[in-house]
């Protein structure tokens, strides 16, 4: 799939200051679409963003100029992709589904995961959760960085179950343009 953007006049002005906006579940500024692009790999790796909603923030990132990205973005059925072009997404029935393309994705990017039990499955389907420890798996998955976009204080869960964890590394972007009471945690493969 070759990069695509939406057209720039469809989407909302951002500032440097971090904004709501009701189309996105985390706040938005130019600094987080900066950051993220910083941090994701380019054209032709595939990042897959799960939970993305209408997908605002995956439009804006595809129309930061100079940055080529594929992107994937894959939500439930009761939510319409406003902004992103039809081959940047997949609508899946349930939650209770997987995108397949998690396994070619080398970066899987969590917005505002309803629970850490999401990330989870999808260790385990797709790696097997050989990271986790609990044996050999039943594909091998790219993924080589997991992106947290979310309540800070749900970092916590995530923490109980990534600090037994030898096979990831954690670093919290602290400078990420988002809201205080936002993070940025990014899980890089350490295998």
């Amino acid at each position: 799939m070759t990069p695509q953007a939406p057209p720039p006049d469809l989407l909302p002005a951002l500032s440097s200051t971090p904004s709501t906006n009701p189309h996105a579940d985390s706040s938005l500024s130019t600094n987080l679409i900066q950051t993220l692009n910083s941090i994701l790999p380019t054209f032709p790796a595939l990042v897959l963003s799960i939970g993305h909603g209408h997908g605002l923030l995956e439009a804006h990132l595809l129309n930061d100029e100079g940055n080529a990205l594929e992107i994937l973005g894959v939500d439930i059925a009761h939510k319409t992709p406003q902004y992103l072009p039809e081959q940047n997404y997949r609508i899946l029935p349930l939650s209770t589904f997987f995108a397949e393309e998690a396994g070619e994705a080398e970066v899987w990017m969590f917005i505002y995961p309803r629970t850490l039990s999401l990330v989870c499955q999808y260790l385990d389907r797709f790696d097997g959760g050989a990271n986790r420890g609990n044996g050999a798996g039943r594909r091998k998955a790219k993924v080589r960085a997991i992106i947290f976009i979310g309540p800070r204080a749900d970092i916590d869960e995530f923490e109980e179950w990534w600090g037994a964890d030898g096979g990831w590394k954690k670093e919290v972007i602290e400078e990420n343009g988002l809201k205080e009471y936002e993070v940025l945690v990014v899980w890089r493969s350490v295998k």
